[in-house]
């Protein structure tokens, strides 16, 4: 009878090892979605935008079909998102604003372009970043060549191929 106990005691201590081992659901609800950093979009990229952007992208003008004045700090909420992603590649890129404008400081095009890229996460839509990135990996965003809008928008020729 000993042997016989002997021989189911093995796999139940190697059963309750193994059930230690596996961590606990967590009875904790799912976290809520990040609220958008309304003071960032206030304090750093409205002003951004009124001295680099709107004099061209705005309600009468919208140059580029993009009026910024309709852009507001709820991307963390996924509102606009391709728009706000648009934004952050030509800035990041050096094409906005065009030759001959006043270029903007190069430390308020990253603090713009990271709020962009910290709201874009909170949406959950991170990932595409500038054109020629490492992450992207050609001069060309992915969405252009593949998404929706494939064939609809003029490709640029890539800075440094003789465009």
């Amino acid at each position: 009878m000993a042997a016989r106990l002997h021989v189911l005691a093995v796999p139940l201590v190697v059963l309750t090892a193994a059930l230690a081992a596996v961590p606990a659901a967590s009875a904790d609800p799912p976290a809520a979605k990040a609220a958008p950093d309304a003071d960032g979009f206030k304090d750093t990229v409205q002003p951004f935008l009124a001295a680099n952007c709107v004099r061209c992208h705005n309600a009468k003008k919208a140059e580029g079909k993009l009026d910024l004045a309709k852009l507001g700090a709820d991307l963390a909420e996924g509102k606009n998102a391709d728009a706000w992603q648009a934004v952050a590649d030509r800035v990041t890129a050096g094409e906005m604003p065009p030759e001959g404008e006043k270029q903007p400081d190069p430390a308020a095009v990253k603090a713009v372009t990271g709020w962009v890229e910290r709201e874009l996460a909170k949406a959950g839509k991170s990932g595409a970043t500038g054109s020629g990135s490492l992450r992207t990996g050609n001069h060309v965003p992915h969405h252009l060549l593949f998404g929706p809008d494939a064939g609809k928008a003029p490709l640029d020729t890539p800075r440094g191929c003789g465009g």
